[in-house]
């Protein structure tokens, strides 16, 4: 069942957390008031909770320099690769709460976007304590996402700058 992020029905699943074990049952399917597929996790009242931020010209600085990592996918809503790598974004920033997921619309804010020179959409940067430690044009699949993230996060940042060029 699909439903607006606004109209979201009562929560429908129950998380069991144990000390070695996380299930749950499947989180409904929902589109974002941007009309992002997603499928995110919810409070106890139903709600939806927002997983990733979105990235302007007016709150990129406060962001980016107020947080350790910061991974940002640019993104347009007429990019099909792009809503297709909406919900494993949206899925991995959950395995992640220590670091920003943020989404920037290229369509929106295009001084941001060539502040970055971004050239191509999806891509996926990672900044780390203000610098750019990764840049990849793509969707990556889940795993490859998550493998990419801890890298970034078990390297300093000069290390994992030298590992982005060599890719």
């Amino acid at each position: 069942m699909v439903a607006l992020a606004s109209t979201i029905p009562p929560l429908h699943h129950t998380l069991y957390r144990g000390s070695d074990r996380h299930r749950s049952r499947p989180l409904p399917e929902v589109y974002t008031p941007r009309g992002i597929y997603s499928s995110g996790a919810f409070s106890p009242q139903g709600r939806l909770l927002v997983a990733t931020i979105e990235l302007t010209l007016k709150n990129f600085e406060e962001v980016v320099s107020s947080n350790d990592v910061v991974l940002i996918d640019f993104w347009a809503a007429w990019c099909a690769p792009c809503r297709a790598f909406a919900p494993t974004y949206e899925k991995v920033s959950l395995l992640y709460p220590n670091a920003v997921f943020a989404k920037v619309d290229t369509e929106a804010q295009h001084a941001l976007a060539a502040s970055l020179h971004i050239m191509a959409i999806p891509t996926l940067m990672i900044m780390r304590h203000t610098d750019v430690v990764f840049t990849r044009a793509g969707a990556p699949r889940e795993k490859a996402l998550v493998k990419t993230i801890e890298k970034v996060l078990a390297k300093d940042a000069p290390d994992a700058q030298r590992h982005t060029k060599d890719q």
